[in-house]
C-alpha cells in the first residue's frame, strides 16, 4: 500500500474522531441503560495538565523560607491565615499550639520524652509523612529514635527494621479479621499482640544513608504491656555490645518496663509470660518522639472501641503531648450524597470528643484527606463528593476546638491528583502518594508546624522583653 493512501486513511480516521468529539454530548448518551461518553476535543488537545498544579506547589515549598527582616507577629499571623498554609485554627487562635510547644521545651530541658501520636491510614504506612514531621519537631525540640512500634510490623518500615518469632496472636480493632480476646488489650495502637509463653523480637535501626542521623541510634527502650497474671520476664540483649539486661514482674495490668542504654543501634527482646504487648518505645535522649500509627483501611472511627480507662492509663504512662489524626480517604469511595458525608463527620466528631476526654492534656491536629481520582466519563477526575467532605470535615473538626490542615488544598485542590500522578508524585491508583510525593506532603506539614513554632518563639521573646 502506498504511503499516500496510508496517510489519507489515518487523516480520515482522525477527522471522524474529531467530528465525534465535537458533536458528542458532554453529558453522554444513554444506550440500553448504559451511559456512553466520549472525550471532548478540548481535553484531547489540551489534556489534563494545563495548570501544572504540582509544579506550583513544589515551587512554593522551595521558596517558603521566612524572612527575618519581617519578623513581626503580624507577619506570622498573615502567613498562618494565608491560602498557602492550608491551616485552619479554631476561633483563629494563633496560640493554639503554645501548650504543646511549652511541654516540648520542658521535656528537652528535663531529659524526658514527650510523644506525638500520628494516627493515619495507608497514606502514612512505612513511616511516610511521619518521618518528616518527626524530623521537624526533633530539630526544634531534640529527641531521636523511631518512636513507638508494634511487636510485629505488618508493613515494613523504611525507617526501621524488625522481625519477631514465637507464639503470638493479634488483637485488633482494625484491618481484616478482628480477634477480640476476653482479656485483650488494644492499647494506643488500637492493636496489640498477645504472647503466650515466649516471643523474640529483633529491633534494628535503618542503615539507609538518606535517613536522618536521629534514626540511627537510640538510648531508651520501653515495653508497654498488659500482664494477665503470673511472671512476665523481658530480657534485653544489646546486639552492639553483648549486654544482657533482665526485668520481671508478677503484677497484673498495664505497665511499662524501661531500659536506659549508652547508645545502641540494634537489640533483641525476649518476652516470656502471658501478656498483651501494646508496643515498644524506641527513643533517644530528651525531647519529642513521633510515633507512626498507620492503620490500613481505617477511616479513623475505631477509637471508641477501646476502653477509655485502659487507653487513658496507656497515654499517661507514655507521656502523650499531641495527637495527629489523618483520616478521611477511606470513607470517600463509599460516599453517595450529603447524608453519608454528615454521618461520617458525626462519627469523627464522636472520636475527637472521646479522645479529648481521655487525653485532656494533649494538643490535637486533624489532617484531612488528599485529592483522590476515579474515572468519570472515561477520564480520571476527583471523586464527586470529595470537595464537600473536605468542607464539612473541616467545619466539624473546628467546631470541636481542633486545628485542621488540608492535604486536599495543599496539593492543589480538585483535580490535582491527576497532575501529581503525571509528575510521579502519586501512584497509578490515583490515591496514594509515591515516596517522593509523601516527602513533599510531609515536608509541608513540617513547614506549617515550624511556622507555628516561630510565631510562638517570637511571642515568647517579646513577652520576656516586656517583663
Amino acid at each position: 500500500m502506498k504511503i499516500t493512501k496510508v496517510f489519507k486513511f489515518f487523516l480520515l480516521c482522525f477527522s471522524l474522531l474529531a467530528l465525534l468529539a465535537i458533536s458528542f454530548p458532554d453529558k453522554g448518551v444513554s444506550v440500553a441503560g448504559k451511559e456512553l461518553r466520549f472525550a471532548t476535543l478540548h481535553k484531547v488537545l489540551v489534556g489534563h495538565h494545563g495548570e501544572k498544579k504540582v509544579e506550583a506547589v513544589v515551587s512554593s515549598l522551595n521558596t517558603a523560607e521566612l524572612r527575618n527582616t519581617e519578623d513581626t507577629l503580624e507577619y506570622y499571623r498573615t502567613l498562618l491565615t494565608s491560602e498557602s498554609s492550608h491551616l485552619w485554627l479554631p476561633k483563629s487562635d494563633y496560640g493554639y499550639f503554645d501548650h504543646f510547644f511549652d511541654a516540648a521545651s520542658k521535656a528537652y530541658e528535663n531529659g524526658v520524652t514527650l510523644r506525638v501520636l500520628h494516627y493515619g491510614d495507608s497514606q502514612i504506612e512505612m513511616d511516610r509523612m511521619s518521618c518528616c514531621l518527626r524530623d521537624t519537631l526533633q530539630r526544634l525540640f531534640g529527641g531521636g529514635g523511631i518512636g513507638m512500634i508494634p511487636l510485629i510490623q505488618t508493613v515494613n518500615s523504611m525507617s526501621f527494621s524488625q522481625k519477631c518469632e514465637g507464639n503470638v496472636s493479634c488483637i485488633s480493632t482494625w484491618g481484616g479479621k478482628q480477634q477480640m480476646g476476653a482479656n485483650g488489650t488494644f492499647g494506643p495502637m488500637l492493636r496489640s499482640w498477645h504472647v503466650n509463653s515466649k516471643a523474640v523480637a529483633t529491633l534494628r535501626c535503618t542503615s539507609s544513608k538518606s535517613a536522618s542521623h536521629r534514626l540511627k541510634q537510640f538510648s531508651k527502650v520501653k515495653v508497654l504491656y498488659n500482664n494477665h497474671g503470673g511472671r512476665l520476664s523481658v530480657v534485653l540483649n544489646g546486639l552492639d555490645d553483648g549486654s544482657i539486661l533482665r526485668k520481671e514482674t508478677e503484677r497484673e495490668g498495664i505497665g511499662v518496663m524501661e531500659w536506659a542504654l549508652d547508645s545502641a543501634s540494634a537489640v533483641k527482646v525476649e518476652i516470656c509470660g502471658n501478656a498483651d504487648i501494646c508496643g515498644f518505645l524506641v527513643d533517644d535522649c530528651g525531647g519529642v518522639a513521633v510515633d507512626n500509627m498507620a492503620m490500613r483501611g481505617s477511616s479513623g472511627t475505631k477509637f471508641t472501641m477501646v476502653d477509655s480507662v485502659e487507653l487513658s492509663n496507656c497515654f499517661n504512662k507514655i507521656n502523650v503531648g499531641m495527637i495527629v489524626l489523618q483520616f478521611g480517604g477511606n470513607a470517600v469511595p463509599s460516599l453517595n450524597g450529603e447524608k453519608s458525608i454528615d454521618m461520617y463527620c458525626n462519627k469523627i466528631k464522636c472520636q475527637i470528643e472521646y479522645l479529648k476526654n481521655i487525653a485532656p492534656q494533649a494538643t490535637f491536629l486533624f489532617v484531612g484527606p488528599s485529592d483522590m481520582s476515579t474515572k468519570v466519563g472515561g477520564e480520571y477526575g476527583s471523586y464527586v463528593w470529595l470537595s464537600m467532605l473536605v468542607e464539612k470535615l473541616r467545619a466539624t473538626v473546628l467546631s470541636q476546638g481542633v486545628a485542621y490542615w488540608s492535604m486536599f488544598d495543599a496539593m492543589g485542590g480538585e483535580g490535582s491528583m491527576v497532575d501529581w500522578v503525571s509528575q510521579g508524585y502519586a501512584g497509578r491508583d490515583y490515591v496514594h502518594f509515591t515516596s517522593k510525593g509523601s516527602m513533599i506532603m510531609g515536608g509541608e506539614l513540617g513547614r506549617i508546624m515550624s511556622l507555628c513554632y516561630r510565631y510562638y518563639s517570637l511571642k515568647s521573646r517579646l513577652s520576656g522583653i516586656k517583663r
